[in-house]
């Protein structure tokens, strides 16, 4: 019978760089291929007047207007709050919140400049 010839074992601290140096490269290329996919799913930012809404995003006036909202609720009668709620829901063309701080204007001072020049 002819004898077969002897197999090379590999070290065990070879075997252990091996098997550490394809989990790296495995793990390497799947950041990889997610940071690609992420890039290319990336929204167009180029043009900045168009509006991107996104799940949970406002914008800064809209977190404005919740700020100046939730602080009025709690002081009604601050007249500055109620202007600044009027400008921001004008400039956001959102009616019904101007027409409310309007309102709210009157009420606290009916002969204010600033109601004036909102109207």
């Amino acid at each position: 019978m002819p004898k077969l010839p002897k197999v090379k074992r590999i070290k065990v601290k070879d075997e252990i760089f091996l098997v550490v140096t394809i989990a790296f490269v495995v793990i390497l290329l799947s950041l990889s291929a997610l940071n690609i996919r992420i890039f290319l799913n990336k929204p167009n930012v180029d043009n900045k007047n168009e509006e991107t809404k996104v799940l949970g995003y406002e914008d800064n006036n809209t977190r404005r207007i919740n700020y100046w909202i939730n602080f009025l609720n709690a002081n009604p009668s601050y007249l500055p709050g109620w202007v600044e709620i009027a400008k921001l829901a004008k400039q956001l063309n959102q009616t019904e919140i101007y027409e409310n701080a309007l309102v709210n204007i009157k009420e606290i001072d009916p002969n204010s400049e600033q109601l004036k020049v909102l109207e």
